[in-house]
């Protein structure tokens, strides 16, 4: 029984206990939009660097000295450390910058000039080829246009006897009847003596003609015998002469034939082939200049991440660090040491400290009272006791958080003056400004 009752009392006790804890509030995780007194606005902020730059270490190296620590003002190109590449590293710069494929280039550009110099070589021995045939062909057509003046020739000696003796026997005739004329009175001797004297040069004439008739008529007959053997002996050899003539004119006519169809492909294979080595010079002569300014630039990139001076074959195994901007050593890579082997990454942070920059986070409802220029003060616990005055220089137009069920927080930048340099990088603290409702 005492056991029922217990148990009763236990059971009413957690009852109890759950409605008292039902009845507190429950913490909300979400935070809280700012509570605004009067005219007052205040925000958390953090402090950065106005501007930031980093000094990469381009290479895998050897640290050989460090001219520099955390904290340390330091000017534009300023030396901040030194160091020795890698052997690995340094040889495979050489590699990079080896002229070799500018080299590739240039006797690839001279051995395409040089087939193109051949390929017109031999464009200009075909045309010559061509030529040549069309020479050969007048040859023979003046070969048989003088046979046939030699001809025209004889014939037209004997087309002169003939007008001679015609002309001769006109005069004989005319002579005649000039004598039975003059035997009667009715002509006078004079005309009779003329025609005499042009008879007589007229048979002069045609005696020289006749004198000269039998010597040619010697002369052929003396080529008809030599032509009469050389028949003889040309009719006992025509059959095989004719044979051979007639192979060698299916030979000739054939390899005409084969000339004729091959010589206008080979010419259009040759300008083919020209004008494809030509788009390649072209090509060459363009990729050329551009790689010779690349390697240039990057020779000009080399000498920038080295602070030394590049050529090609001549890569300095010893580089320094410059600072890019003029401002504080803010943060030095902790494995930085004299004589630490360093791979390619990040050195140093330089940072620009006056004026310093406050990021903060405004409530949606407290944003649209501020604009650019609206003046503050900034306080830290980490600097009691005095007052930065803080000016706004950005309000973001876009909330930080998107997600519906959350309120919005927009980020506001604000300068701060630095002169003293007092203020660092990370420093939380308040900003606080009036505004008028």
């Amino acid at each position: 029984m005492s056991k029922i009752i217990w148990a009763t009392a236990f059971f009413c006790m957690i009852l109890t206990g759950g409605w008292a804890f039902s009845g507190e509030k429950k913490v909300s995780t979400r935070p809280e939009p700012p509570k605004s007194q009067g005219n007052v606005i205040v925000v958390s902020g953090k402090i950065f660097c106005y501007l930031k730059r980093q000094v990469i270490i381009p290479y895998h190296c050897i640290i050989r000295s460090l001219h520099t620590r955390s904290g340390q003002q330091v000017k534009k190109d300023e030396v901040l450390a030194r160091y020795r590449l890698d052997p690995e590293a340094a040889l495979n710069l050489r590699r990079s910058l080896s002229s070799f494929h500018i080299k590739n280039l240039e006797l690839n550009l001279a051995e395409v000039e040089k087939n193109l110099a051949d390929l017109k070589d031999k464009q200009g021995k075909l045309d010559n080829l061509a030529s040549e045939i069309r020479l050969a062909e007048v040859e023979r057509h003046l070969s048989d246009l003088k046979d046939k003046q030699g001809k025209l020739g004889n014939l037209a000696s004997e087309i002169r006897l003939a007008e001679v003796e015609e002309q001769l026997a006109d005069l004989e005739d005319k002579k005649k009847e000039l004598k039975s004329l003059a035997e009667n009175n009715l002509a006078p001797a004079k005309s009779l003596s003329k025609v005499n004297r042009k008879i007589q040069l007229l048979s002069k004439k045609r005696a020289l003609i006749q004198e000269s008739l039998p010597l040619e008529q010697e002369r052929l007959n003396r080529q008809v015998q030599l032509m009469s053997k050389k028949r003889a002996l040309i009719q006992e050899s025509l059959p095989l002469e004719q044979e051979r003539l007639n192979r060698q004119v299916q030979l000739l006519s054939k390899t005409r034939a084969l000339i004729q169809e091959s010589l206008p492909l080979k010419q259009e294979l040759r300008n083919r082939e020209a004008r494809i080595l030509d788009k390649k010079r072209k090509l060459i002569q363009e990729r050329l200049p551009l790689e010779r300014s690349l390697a240039r630039q990057e020779r000009a990139c080399i000498k920038k991440r080295l602070g030394n001076p590049v050529l090609p074959g001549n890569i300095p195994e010893k580089g320094i660090l410059s600072a890019p901007i003029s401002g504080h050593i803010i943060w030095v890579n902790p494995n930085l040491r004299e004589g630490a082997e360093m791979k390619s990454g990040v050195a140093f942070w330089i940072g620009k400290m006056d004026p310093m920059v406050i990021r903060a986070r405004v409530h949606e409802i407290e944003v649209v009272r501020l604009k650019l220029g609206d003046m503050a003060d900034f306080s830290t616990n980490s600097i009691p006791g005095r007052k930065f005055e803080a000016k706004v220089s950005r309000i973001s137009w876009s909330t930080i958080n998107p997600q519906l069920h959350l309120p919005s927080y927009y980020e506001v930048e604000f300068e701060v003056a630095n002169s003293d340099f007092v203020l660092r990088e990370g420093l939380r603290g308040l900003v606080t400004f009036r505004k008028n409702r």
